[in-house]
């Protein structure tokens, strides 16, 4: 098994699938573009648009901790 497929498995084996509307609900409450956030968390736009709009139905903990530390969020607040 190549290990991006198995790196996928993982990540859906610890529950890191991301609430699109809980993530776009977090950005836009704090009056954040999709571009601001990306820098801010140091994550590509494509990366945050993809979340957000259900491309991906998970992210890796360490985006999720990127992406809560530039919300100023706790990461389980982009799961529930």
């Amino acid at each position: 098994m190549c290990v991006l497929k198995s790196q996928y498995i993982w990540a859906r084996i610890l529950g890191m699938e991301v609430n699109p509307s809980r993530c776009k609900e977090l950005r836009t409450a704090r009056g954040m573009s999709i571009r601001k956030l990306a820098e801010e968390a140091g994550v590509s736009t494509e990366t945050i648009y993809s979340l957000e709009h259900g491309r991906r139905d998970f992210i890796w903990p360490k985006t999720a901790r990127k992406l809560a530390g530039a919300l100023g969020v706790d990461p389980e607040e982009l799961f529930s």
